[in-house]
């Protein structure tokens, strides 16, 4: 750690740059939101908290909050949308040795496009998954069965 002189001669750690800055912020502000918001509930702030840890890239820690929320509230689809993209992150980083990840990127996902099917994105993301890693064939036949599951009118909101 850099140590500035400042006007009295004290010592004070340098100011990190700008960018370093922001992504502290980004960190910070929702983990302090969730812990001054109160026993509101614990399902939220483990949710904000595992955002923060995401947006952060420590993938294990925000994975580890996302199940915090999920015991909280298990058919949360968001917590299981981004539960899945934390082990789909932690899966990429471990290739090839990722395979539990993997599994447990496409339960989770799987999971959110269930709890909620009128969420494009979540099945966007569930289908960029099975495409990578199982082939394309085998992502349209798992979920031509989840599509099918959903009412008609779901897929013109969702479109």
């Amino acid at each position: 750690m850099r140590v500035q002189l400042g006007r009295h001669g004290f010592g004070a750690p340098a100011l990190p740059d700008g960018r370093a800055m922001t992504m502290k912020l980004n960190f910070i502000i929702p983990v302090l939101l969730a812990v001054l918001s109160g026993p509101a509930t614990g399902q939220q702030s483990e949710f904000a908290i595992g955002r923060a840890w995401y947006t952060e890239g420590e993938f294990k820690k925000a994975a580890a909050h996302f199940e915090l929320a999920l015991r909280a509230d298990p058919k949360d689809a968001e917590s299981c949308y981004w539960m899945g993209m934390s082990y789909q992150m932690l899966a990429d980083i471990a290739s090839p040795l990722g395979h539990s990840y993997k599994a447990k990127a496409r339960l989770y996902l799987m999971k959110a496009v269930e709890l909620a099917p009128t969420r494009a994105d979540y099945r966007r993301e569930l289908f960029n998954f099975l495409a990578d890693s199982a082939g394309r064939p085998r992502a349209e036949a798992v979920l031509g069965g989840l599509f099918l599951a959903v009412p008609r009118a779901a897929y013109r909101i969702a479109e």
